[in-house]
């Protein structure tokens, strides 16, 4: 964008050799404009006093004279002025399409987003969602398994911790059903790994 807009709008007055050249140009047609008024209030004022015939004529010759200068630049001036213009105008025109062009590629490029991310939002399936989530956790969660409880011999028999067979539910634990049923079956060794 700085490139290809904000720098050649700042540079066109630098750039341009017509734009340096024209202060020069529009000053020198503002002081024969000057001239030139001053050139006819004189001889208004010399016509309109009690002035010798050869002043009128002089005044009037001094003002002839500014006024062709007048008409033999002011047209040549204000050609160029129009020229610059639609130089200027041109160029304007070229910054602006170059800026409006980069505005759609912004657009196109917000549109793809912002459809993509409709199209998303839209496809959500809440339950299908729960249910990838119930699972993806489950396998993710790590698996306790117990070593086995080394217990007193009693009767012959060694006691080892039944392996659960039911499926893990969120409501109890695997070591909480062990400890239940050690309580249960009054076995006496510690807690798991002691």
């Amino acid at each position: 964008m700085e490139a290809d807009v904000e720098r050649p709008l700042r540079e066109y007055q630098k750039g341009s050799r017509e734009m340096q050249a024209m202060s020069t140009i529009q000053g020198n047609l503002a002081a024969v404009a000057k001239e030139l008024d001053t050139a006819q209030k004189r001889v208004e004022r010399i016509k309109g006093g009690k002035a010798a015939p050869n002043k009128v004529a002089d005044a009037t010759a001094g003002a002839e004279s500014v006024r062709r200068e007048w008409e033999s630049q002011a047209p040549y001036v204000f050609e160029q002025l129009q020229a610059l213009d639609e130089n200027r105008i041109n160029h304007l025109r070229d910054v602006l399409t170059q800026l409006q062009t980069h505005e759609v590629d912004q657009v196109e490029r917000n549109r793809v987003s912002a459809e993509s991310c409709l199209n998303v939002l839209l496809n959500v399936d809440t339950a299908e969602e729960i249910s990838t989530f119930v699972a993806r956790t489950s396998s993710e969660a790590p698996t306790m398994q117990q070593p086995p409880i080394r217990s007193r011999q009693t009767s012959g028999n060694l006691l080892s911790t039944p392996t659960p067979s039911r499926a893990q539910d969120d409501r109890a634990s695997e070591i909480s059903a062990t400890s239940e049923g050690n309580l249960r079956s009054g076995s006496a060794s510690g807690p798991p790994g002691m």
